[in-house]
């Protein structure tokens, strides 16, 4: 090698020691320490500690920046500032790991602080770090330290965290960087309501995919719509559809009994739209259901007898009336109702469907005294208008949409170091990913919405009309007020109902886990009522939409704040079962129920009729989507099928790891995998099983 290379090999050294060596003033500046003098020799040390340092799997996480790990103990004695960075090529890159080890002075005690600093300066200088932990090999035990950091490392800001790094802002120690951290993020998370919903209005990049789970998506996507092309042809009758059930399109279960009455029934109690169906002591003005429509079907009892004894429920789909769906002439559709009677065997039957919201000679009501092909019709228009408020409602804009502006509240408003937004993270995993993934690809003028009867422009009316009915004391995540409000909470009521025994046993585990952990964090009243950064999510969560919130109408708490940690475990439990649970419910499902379309059809290709009369195989089948819109149809639902991510309890990353919090996420753990036994046990006995609340079966989050 010649001595000119040689030269410039030690020039680019010492410039880059000096760069190091410049950049550590700012540190010590910033850090108020005066530096060695110039010819002082820097102390030899024998202990060290080993360091483990995580970068971010986001776009941008990696950095050339300098930074440097200060650790303090519990005297005051701190170590020298140790840069971890390598002088050639970038030590921190995108999802690596890096080990190190830290040397400490012969006096240093126990750990107490860990402190952390970046400069500005190199041509990538931002740096997500995920979480440095520490091993202290000197102690014979309790010589473990975690500090999930979770956050970009602003420049020349100081960061301070004592082990588990999670704070209540007003004992947080790095006030300034916490607040620099919450206003960087107050600029990445704005709204946008272009959906009704309040949204993140331009996707940040930490809430973006990860790589490999992006291209996981991507394959599976691929292989779906592959195996679709090769099944293209017309329906001829319904045997024809059984043909295309092979590969990735495996043969539903209801093929079987899709035209039972006590299947009908058992939809509305454990199909993918289980909140439905209510108790009712009147029939509704504008259902025209008379003693002599339903004489013969209820047993012993009369109408009015039934209504007393607790005999009757409803759905009503009446909220579809005036939507317009593929254009503005298109309202000629289905908005239902559909009446049911608990019979002597505890089965809720069907005995009367109307199509339309409003009564008259043109809208005929149904029974199954009628000719069996007339009354087979009105079941599947009722479905296929249920199939419309699933999608459009219950589904993403009940869950996807909703918790995708809680999501935002919460990282407006909750330090990464909170508590609260630690509990909460685990469950906003790529809720808002999958929401743009939606809208750029489901939901498109050509996408696969248009497959749907109601289309893109029903989507958007539907939405319009459903978000601003929506409370949180009525959604599908607040299990026992939402089932309360439906007078269906009780067993005696409605004896068999799958979806709420499995989901109330689940929420009640949530709930057990979330009081365990935020009853630690707020262990006395001055903690809450302190705490502005919870005030303030409160706050934001609750203004109405046109002033730029979230809009929730019954967030538990006063103007002034939550009153008890009570209410604060409510809206958390609600949270999270809502990004779990909530949404496995009605997401899960899907392909099972709507991949046989007579079943569950997505689309119908007539009006809904205005008188009765009988039906041909023939002319039931020219109401069915073609074969290639339900093939596309069924390859979007086998897609929002898939589970990707891990099950409830098991976190794809942990942000809490104090000794409580690590205990009553193994408690959670624990109490879930019994429930999963216990659910597996009732569907060996339960005549269609339900296996959706199968805690194995719940991500969670909205990730799909």
């Amino acid at each position: 090698m010649s001595s000119r290379l040689w030269v410039i090999i030690l020039l680019v050294i010492f410039s880059l020691t000096m760069v190091a060596a410049l950049d550590l003033r700012d540190y010590n500046r910033i850090a108020g320490i005066t530096p060695r003098g110039r010819f002082e020799r820097k102390p030899m040390f024998k202990h060290r500690i080993a360091m483990t340092v995580k970068t971010g799997d986001m776009e941008e996480a990696e950095t050339d920046a300098n930074v440097w790990v200060v650790l303090e103990d519990t005297t005051g004695v701190v170590s020298e500032p140790f840069v971890i960075n390598k002088v050639f090529g970038r030590a921190l890159q995108r999802s690596e790991t890096s080990q190190y080890s830290v040397p400490i002075p012969d006096n240093f005690a126990r750990v107490y602080k860990l402190k952390l600093f970046r400069d500005h300066r190199n041509s990538r200088p931002d740096w997500y770090c995920d979480y440095i932990f520490l091993r202290d090999d000197r102690l014979p035990s309790n010589n473990r330290y975690f500090y999930p950091i979770d956050r970009w490392i602003e420049e020349n800001q100081l960061y301070e965290f004592e082990n588990y790094a999670t704070y209540l802002p007003q004992f947080d120690p790095n006030r300034g960087p916490r607040e620099a951290t919450l206003a960087s993020k107050r600029q990445q998370y704005q709204y946008t309501y272009h959906l009704t919903s309040a949204m993140v209005k331009e996707l940040p990049r930490e809430e973006k995919f990860a790589p490999a789970y992006y291209r996981a998506i991507r394959s599976f996507l691929n292989n779906v719509t592959t195996s679709a092309l090769t099944k293209l042809g017309t329906w001829i009758t319904a045997n024809d559809i059984n043909v295309i059930y092979n590969g990735d399109f495996f043969k539903p279960e209801v093929v079987d009994y899709w035209q039972d009455d006590f299947w009908f029934g058992a939809q509305r109690l454990q199909g993918i739209n289980p909140i439905l169906i209510k108790l009712i002591k009147r029939i509704p003005q504008n259902f025209d259901v008379t003693e002599k429509t339903v004489s013969g079907l209820l047993g012993q009892y009369t109408l009015q007898q039934a209504l007393n004894n607790n005999k009757i429920f409803i759905c009503d789909l009446t909220i579809l009336h005036g939507v317009p769906y593929k254009n503005e002439m298109d309202t000629n559709h289905a908005a239902p109702f559909a009446l049911f009677y608990l019979d002597n065997k505890n089965r809720l039957m069907p005995v009367a469907i109307q199509l339309k919201a409003q009564k008259g000679r043109n809208n005929p009501v149904y029974t199954p005294k009628d000719p069996r092909t007339t009354w087979l019709v009105a079941k599947i228009y009722y479905n296929n208008a249920e199939a419309q408020h699933h999608q459009a409602l219950s589904h993403f804009g009940y869950t996807h949409t909703i918790m995708d502006g809680i999501a935002v509240a919460s990282n407006r408003h909750l330090s990464p170091s909170h508590p609260v937004y630690k509990l909460l993270k685990p469950h906003f995993l790529y809720n808002m990913a999958i929401n743009k993934f939606g809208e750029e690809v489901l939901f498109q003028p050509r996408g696969p919405i248009e497959w749907w009867s109601m289309g893109q422009q029903g989507l958007h009316g539907l939405l319009a009309k459903g978000i601003p009915e929506w409370s949180l004391k009525r959604s599908i995540g607040s299990v026992e007020n939402e089932m309360s409000s439906r007078g269906v909470i009780d067993p005696n009521i409605l004896p068999y109902y799958p979806y709420r025994d499995d989901a109330l046993a689940l929420y009640r585990s949530i709930k057990k886990y979330v009081t365990t952990i935020l009853a630690h964090y707020y262990d006395n009243p001055s903690k809450l009522s302190d705490d502005w950064e919870l005030k303030n999510w409160r706050d934001e969560l609750s203004k109405p939409r046109r002033s730029n919130g979230v809009g929730i109408p019954d967030v538990p708490g006063t103007s002034n704040g939550f009153r008890n940690v009570k209410e604060v475990i409510e809206l958390v439990t609600d949270i999270i079962a809502t990004s779990s649970m909530g949404h496995a419910a009605v997401n899960f499902q899907q392909y099972d129920q709507y991949s046989f379309q007579l079943n569950y059809p997505a689309v119908l290709k007539r009006p809904p009729p205005t008188q009765k009369r009988e039906y041909t195989r023939n002319e039931i089948m020219q109401m069915l989507a073609n074969k290639r819109e339900y093939l596309s149809i069924m390859a979007t639902l086998r897609i929002l099928s898939w589970q990707g991510t891990n099950d409830l309890g098991d976190f794809e990353k942990r942000y809490l790891y104090d000794p409580v919090s690590l205990q009553a996420e193994r408690q959670f753990q624990q109490d879930l995998r019994v429930l999963s036994a216990n659910i597996n046990q009732l569907n060996r006995q339960r005549q269609y099983p339900y296996r959706y609340m199968d805690p194995e079966l719940v991500p969670n989050a909205i990730s799909i």
